[in-house]
């Protein structure tokens, strides 16, 4: 499994990626491709950045689960496995999804 990130529009392996400023994250959760509460991280993420930075992200939910979903293709993440997503904005206003290490926990999360 090779872990990927998105970083403004370019992806990369998430071992060559280091956030170079200050950033707000959400920590979006999976299942079988899909983000778990996507609105409701934006929603946080938006809120976040407004009060941080001074300016809230444009980022569209779909445009979210696209990514999110081509990410953990990518990372060849078997489906079954619960996996995190590091979403991230910059105070340069940057924006970046992290693909993070599956997990084999149980619980609820946002």
């Amino acid at each position: 499994m090779k872990l990927m990130c998105w970083y403004d529009g370019v992806v990369i392996e998430a071992s060559q990626f280091a956030p170079q400023c200050p950033y707000v994250m959400q920590r979006i959760h999976t299942l079988n491709y899909q983000p778990f509460n996507i609105r409701r991280h934006l929603a946080l993420i938006r809120e976040a950045t407004e009060s941080m930075f001074g300016f809230a992200t444009l980022c569209r939910f779909s445009d979210a689960e696209r990514i999110i979903s081509k990410l953990l293709i990518l990372s060849r993440v078997s489906p079954t496995l619960s996996v995190s997503v590091a979403m991230r904005i910059e105070s340069s206003g940057k924006l970046s999804f992290e693909v993070e290490l599956p997990s084999l926990s149980e619980g609820y999360c946002l």
